[in-house]
């Protein structure tokens, strides 16, 4: 069947779903778990990946048409909307419009996400509270399935996945990629998935610590299973950052515990470890091995030199002409030769979210990116400060809070822009904000 077609079906299929489902509230709590247990369906649309997931977006944000309008009285949502609006005219600016356009479409795609969480908080047909319940299944099922991934491969040579073959490359390479299209993806999810269990185990008004004591446990173990130093990384950093903000709030205690209870898990973990209960692939192996290297060792360490190098040529074009360092070359327009560090001779450049931006955008669409992740760090603080200890809006805002600040670390190391985790934290914090100034 041709791409086109293909599209064609599916978003018939989609369409048509809340009509078939008993429950309209029923089809969207089934499309929010598709969104990250459908993570490894795509299919090539005019030379772009499109995932599944991208026509749940669509079809929520078709169906709730009635609250777009609500979009705009959110600074966050309309700092998303000037950033879309901002990139598509510079990508038509560029010298290459619809390649960068097409390019960039596909971004937008990943961004309905984070609109369609908003519409649904906003429109009430799902509330806090059941997103956290269905959060907290989905990270479960994650470590669930991809415990069972790792036996299976390891038994029988089997990949178990939506994508065997890919499955099968990754686990012998020793990443598990669960139901993501690979390991990398599955681990800033975990890193996320820890952020989110540490508001709650910090609030002492909360009733539920026990089911996220058992979750961020499990998260950790993943996380070391198949090792992904950037997320690492990223933690500490957060983790650092964490240690001033509950400080700040008088829950410094409660947080020095939960670190506590990491630091016995993390032993615990590497105990294991060290006695061959837990056997590491020897791609995690390496780098838990190799975590902190000098700038000569990382320049020519796998992943880690790809990424610098490809940092380099990034900058390099990017501050190549005023016009360049100003707008851009165009969305995943900048390309250099990478083959002296494995990669191909005409490789996209950045290697990472913040520099294939500005690479991209130019300084425009780099501060109107990062204007993003201001508004929502400062929504965060607002809110957290005005609402009740212990609320499902208090804790929802900490965990965006906590987010963007590990969000901006990865995206200084890595990318995080093509998870649909990273934009519905922009969704949840535009609605905590929006929910706040309107009851107050």
């Amino acid at each position: 069947m041709g791409s086109r077609n293909l599209f064609v079906l599916a978003f018939a299929m989609l369409a048509a779903f809340p009509f078939v489902c008993k429950s309209f509230v029923r089809a969207i709590t089934v499309m929010l778990v598709m969104y990250f247990l459908m993570d490894q369906v795509s299919f090539q649309i005019l030379g772009g990946t499109f995932r599944i997931y991208f026509f749940f977006s669509i079809t929520i944000i078709i169906f709730l048409s009635n609250y777009w309008i609500d979009i705009f009285k959110s600074p966050i949502m309309r700092a998303m909307v000037v950033w879309v609006a901002v990139g598509v005219l510079l990508s038509l600016l560029c010298d290459e419009p619809v390649s960068s356009l097409v390019s960039f479409i596909s971004t937008i795609l990943q961004m309905l996400s984070g609109f369609a969480i908003y519409l649904l908080l906003i429109s009430g047909l799902i509330d806090l509270s059941k997103l956290d319940k269905l959060f907290t299944v989905i990270l479960f099922v994650m470590f669930g399935f991809g415990i069972v991934q790792l036996g299976i491969y390891r038994v029988a040579g089997i990949g178990l996945g939506l994508n065997p073959v890919v499955a099968a490359g990754q686990l012998s390479a020793g990443q598990i990629p669960s139901l993501r299209y690979e390991g990398n993806a599955l681990g800033k999810l975990l890193g996320w998935g820890i952020l989110f269990c540490i508001p709650p185990l910090i609030n002492t008004e909360n009733p539920h610590k026990k089911k996220y004591k058992y979750l961020l446990a499990f998260l950790l173990l993943f996380l070391i299973i198949s090792l992904t130093r950037t997320v690492l990384y990223s933690l500490a950093i957060t983790t650092g950052f964490a240690i001033c903000w509950y400080t700040y709030r008088n829950k410094g205690f409660n947080f020095i515990k939960t670190l506590l209870f990491l630091a016995f898990l993390l032993v615990v973990t590497i105990l294991l470890i060290q006695f061959n209960v837990i056997q590491l692939g020897d791609y995690s192996l390496y780098k838990l091995q190799h975590m902190f290297l000098g700038a000569e060792e990382a320049s020519q360490d796998g992943s880690a030199g790809y990424r610098l190098e490809s940092m380099k040529q990034g900058f390099t074009i990017w501050f190549s002409s005023l016009k360049n360092t100003l707008m851009g070359v165009g969305y995943a327009r900048a390309t250099a030769d990478l083959s002296s560090v494995g990669g191909l001779t005409d490789a996209e450049v950045g290697g990472c979210d913040l520099i294939s931006i500005g690479v991209s955008f130019g300084v425009i669409g780099l501060i109107l990116y990062l204007r993003i992740l201001w508004k929502t760090f400062g929504a965060g603080l607002k809110t957290i400060l005005k609402t009740p200890n212990g609320s499902m809006r208090q804790i929802w805002s900490e965990r965006a809070l906590l987010a963007v600040m590990y969000y901006l670390v990865l995206q200084s190391l890595a990318g995080s822009m093509l998870v649909p985790e990273f934009w519905m934290t922009f969704g949840i914090m535009g609605y905590t904000a929006y929910d706040h100034y309107i009851t107050n």
